[in-house]
């Protein structure tokens, strides 16, 4: 018959003791991981950054092009539909027209937008809040653009163009996002890049450059003016408004 030994007396306590200092280690490191996962994300939560030069001290002199029309003469209605609400303080629209423009019932338009506190939104493209005014999307594609002027930094950037029509205008969009001096055509591009480790500060801007012209106009025509207006717009944002490169990082 074997022989058993019976029951240590100690060991159902042994152990409950066991269980007891695991449950305690695992409660006091619950009870600091909450404050100390807090404390990081303070740490290495971007912050804000000022516009070197504010939006609204955009000289419509820098654009090559383009003359800034009388304040007084008005433009499609649609284009104040169209931007209910742009989420932020920091911004300009500037009502302009091509030095050499032939057709007086065309209208262009430059909106840029600026926005830097890390809890701010994306904005919604144009091609959304335009279609929420009433307008129809005709045409939405990507573009890359040789960007000479920008290089080395930028040597070409990729672009949205957006045709669309609200009676009696079409209308031909050109825009981008800047996140951080980052270029990007998507809002989902802007989100990923302002997650990106590394900067101290955040900040993002879209740029939207615009042509209303009546329905029977000729669209490679507008599409070159719009896109031409893109273009010279960003180098003035870059050299005089947005934070320097080197000031995200201090």
């Amino acid at each position: 018959m074997p022989i058993t030994s019976p029951p240590h007396p100690w060991r159902p306590l042994y152990r409950s003791w066991t269980f007891l200092v695991c449950a305690l280690i695992l409660a006091l490191a619950a009870a600091g991981l909450r404050p100390g996962m807090a404390a990081l994300e303070r740490h290495y939560r971007k912050q804000s950054i000022a516009l070197r030069l504010a939006l609204q001290e955009f000289d419509a002199n820098h654009l090559p092009s383009f003359l800034a029309v009388d304040p007084q003469e008005p433009g499609p209605s649609i284009i104040v539909a169209g931007m209910p609400d742009v989420g932020t303080t920091e911004a300009a629209l500037l009502h302009l027209r091509e030095k050499d423009q032939q057709n007086k019932n065309d209208h262009s338009f430059l909106l840029v937008t600026y926005y830097s506190d890390p809890d701010d939104k994306v904005p919604h493209t144009p091609e959304v809040c335009y279609r929420q005014a009433g307008a129809t999307v005709r045409e939405l594609s990507t573009l890359t653009l040789d960007t000479p002027e920008l290089a080395p930094d930028h040597p070409r950037i990729q672009i949205r163009l957006v045709e669309m029509a609200a009676d009696p205008w079409r209308i031909m969009i050109a825009y981008v996002f800047i996140a951080n001096g980052k270029f990007c055509h998507t809002r989902e591009r802007v989100r990923w890049v302002n997650g990106l480790p590394g900067d101290r500060y955040v900040y993002f801007s879209k740029i939207e450059a615009s042509t209303f012209f009546p329905a029977a106009g000729d669209t490679a025509e507008r599409t070159a003016r719009t896109i031409r207006l893109l273009r010279e717009a960003i180098p003035p944002l870059l050299e005089r408004h947005f934070p320097r490169p080197e000031s995200l990082r201090q």
